[in-house]
């Protein structure tokens, strides 16, 4: 004889989801960590981004399991520790780049830069064991039990409509900025803010939607040209803290110190006017249109948990 009963909704394609997403990142960082010990600037940039990336899917699965807040703020911090040194690396980069490498002023900020950086090396140490930390969590992650009884295909259509929504608001704001230089800072640097976000949750649902992952390189190209404005526009911060530092350094090298001022200047409007364009071409209303319809379409097609209803076993 049946006996008739309700069933627990357990929805497999979120913990399929974490298990997929949470070992990319966790291989990531553990991959890291040596180069993390001697501070080497390409495993500073990756495992502060996977930690960005961790806690977009810490946010973005929320509904259905509850993270360690231990492990949430462990990211968080790592973010923290090594955004600085990060930041002073690119910006040492970006001033051999831009100005003459030969140049006593340059050395000068360079100089002024490494020191910087070297106040860094306490963080970046602490980071190196929130790192450790994380990683020890990978066997608690994967065994988390799933809390409420939410379907993730039901939670991916509303999340992907509200992130497109989010892009068609970035498209709309860029097009009011081209004449409000002085907004354009503020401004600019939320969308670059926004724009992580909305990547990071695309990277997500593209586990199960294909047509998004075709679509992260768009947001891509428009994010990194958005980093290489906010590069400069952190430069031109820096190249005006260490003149202030050092007040003799203007009048020696006053030609110089114009020059690359113009430079920097330069740099900065030519990449806003990229941005616009980027912007324009790549978030066009028809791209983001055809984007909903194939998360529609590709969503019908997976085979996820069984929804609200009554089972026989």
């Amino acid at each position: 004889m049946h006996i008739k009963r309700e069933k627990k909704i357990e929805c497999n394609t979120a913990k399929n989801i974490l298990l997929i997403k949470w070992e990319e990142y966790i291989t990531t960082m553990a991959s890291n960590l040596s180069l993390l010990q001697s501070l080497h600037p390409d495993a500073i940039h990756d495992i502060r981004v996977t930690s960005r990336r961790t806690r977009a899917l810490f946010s973005e699965l929320k509904t259905f399991f509850h993270f360690p807040e231990e492990l949430i703020s462990t990211a968080k911090t790592i973010t923290r520790l090594l955004g600085k040194r990060r930041e002073l690396d690119v910006i040492k980069e970006l001033a051999l780049k831009l100005f003459p490498g030969d140049s006593l002023f340059t050395v000068h900020f360079c100089n002024f830069i490494d020191k910087k950086r070297e106040l860094e090396y306490k963080n970046c140490i602490k980071a190196v064991e929130l790192v450790e930390r994380a990683i020890e969590f990978s066997r608690v992650v994967p065994d988390l039990p799933q809390v409420g009884e939410c379907c993730y295909v039901d939670f991916l259509y509303q999340r992907v409509l509200k992130l497109l929504n989010q892009l068609t608001k970035v498209r709309k704001k860029v097009k009011k900025i081209v004449q409000k230089e002085e907004l354009i800072s503020e401004e600019l640097h939320l969308i670059r803010i926004s724009l992580k976000k909305i990547r990071y949750s695309f990277e997500i649902s593209s586990v199960l939607i294909s047509g998004i992952k075709q679509f992260i390189p768009k947001i891509k190209e428009v994010q990194e040209t958005l980093g290489e404005w906010n590069d400069n526009r952190v430069l031109l911060n820096y190249f005006k803290d260490f003149l202030s530092f050092n007040p003799s350094i203007s009048d020696t090298y006053i030609d110089e110190l114009n020059k690359n001022l113009q430079i920097i200047d330069n740099k900065i409007k030519e990449k806003v006017n990229e941005i616009c364009t980027l912007v324009n071409k790549n978030f066009k209303k028809q791209y983001l249109n055809d984007l909903w319809e194939d998360t529609l379409k590709e969503g019908k097609e997976i085979k996820c948990c069984i929804k609200k209803g009554k089972t026989y076993e």
